[in-house]
């Protein structure tokens, strides 16, 4: 008794206090992963943020962000909290970004203002840089970053 009482209380999964079958549903969001794959050729070198990286591990040249982010072809991050909607939750955007976010919005920041990499896909929180691109997307880009920062909303 003891045992299913505190696994009911402290455990992670869907038939506990904190957390209900909902929870480990993929949203819109997760969903649209996919697309976002299509645009990235196989055989181009990534760099990916670590939540990110279970859908691209088929890969040969696959990097965590943010090793060789300078090197690779693309890049692909996510500023949205996997975690913003649970306020039970017991895991933050560090979490999934393996790095302080502190660290994330300065790499981030340093690769928009990059003359190398120019953002060819910002939607819906995901944010893919590819080498040698135009950057006409990097200002907005850039821009949707500090607001969220400055707001507190899904980072």
């Amino acid at each position: 008794i003891s045992s299913l009482t505190i696994n009911y209380i402290f455990s992670l999964t869907p038939w506990t206090a904190k957390y209900s079958q909902e929870d480990f549903r993929p949203t819109a969001h997760a969903k649209k992963i996919n697309e976002v794959k299509e645009l990235i050729p196989d055989n181009a070198s990534l760099s990916i943020q670590h939540n990110l990286g279970s859908h691209f591990t088929q890969r040969r040249n696959i990097f965590r962000f943010p090793l060789a982010y300078n090197q690779a072809e693309y890049i692909l991050l996510d500023f949205t909290d996997p975690y913003y909607n649970n306020p039970n939750q017991i895991f933050h955007f560090d979490y999934a970004l393996q790095m302080p976010r502190n660290i994330w919005f300065d790499l981030t920041t340093e690769l928009l203002n990059s003359a190398e990499y120019g953002v060819v896909l910002l939607e819906d929180g995901y944010l893919l840089f590819q080498k040698g691109a135009a950057r006409d997307l990097n200002d907005q880009a850039l821009s949707d970053i500090v607001e969220i920062i400055a707001t507190g909303d899904r980072l």
